[in-house]
Order: structure tokens, then sequence, then C-alpha cells
């Protein structure tokens, strides 16, 4: 569907990767995380300030 390039609270950089985009099964909205310029993985938690994603990027965040 598409792909957000946004960042963390603490500045770094985020690609967030949803619908046909997003290669997450661990997620039930489909959403990934990932670094730009990188793939085949997701992210939970910033590599820089240890914060779980959801928490610090809106984007990412859980939908209630």
């Amino acid at each position: 569907m598409s792909v957000i390039h946004t960042n963390c609270t603490c500045g770094k950089a985020v690609e967030i990767r949803t619908g046909k985009d997003s290669d997450s099964r661990y997620r039930k909205d489909g959403k990934q995380a990932v670094y730009p310029g990188e793939d085949g993985y997701c992210i939970f938690r910033c590599d820089q300030c240890l914060e779980p994603l959801s928490e610090t990027v809106p984007a990412f965040a859980y939908e209630s």
C-alpha cells in the first residue's frame, strides 16, 4: 500500500511499510518497520535510543 518515511523521537530515520509493501508476519495490522535502505527483517526497537518504535513513531503505533 505505502511506504512512510519518518523518524523516531530521537531522530533516527525509520521506514514504515504497510499493506502489500510490508513483509510483516508479526503484527496483525501488517505494518513493518525497517531502516531505510535495508530489507528482509522487522525492527521493533530503535537501535539508537532503544525505545519501542510503536511508542516513538506515530505511524508504527498499534491501532486500538
